[in-house]
């Protein structure tokens, strides 16, 4: 397999890992709901779907404040922050 089919692979993969966590989220985040309804309406459907590492997440940081106060489970923001510390750590070993 050549480098380029693994990236089409691995990309693949985010895409549908990508739908459960949209799934996931809409329950835990109610309020990225009208912004992901949005973001899909707003698409092309004649244009490439965009490259896995160009997607937002929408995790409660992007928020503005009355969604992130609002529309996020209590807790939710001081997991995002042990995602973070947990991924720098990751990265420092």
């Amino acid at each position: 397999m050549n480098q380029l089919s693994v990236i089409q692979h691995k990309r693949h993969q985010f895409f549908g890992k990508l739908k459960k966590f949209c799934d996931l989220q809409k329950i835990y985040m109610p309020g990225v709901i009208c912004t992901l309804t949005a973001e899909e309406e707003g698409q092309d459907p004649d244009t490439e779907p965009p490259k896995a590492e160009d997607v937002i997440l929408w995790l409660p940081s992007d928020l503005d404040q009355a969604n992130h106060i609002n529309g996020c489970t209590i807790g939710l923001t001081n997991m995002e922050a042990q995602l973070h510390t947990a991924q720098c750590s990751d990265s420092l070993d």
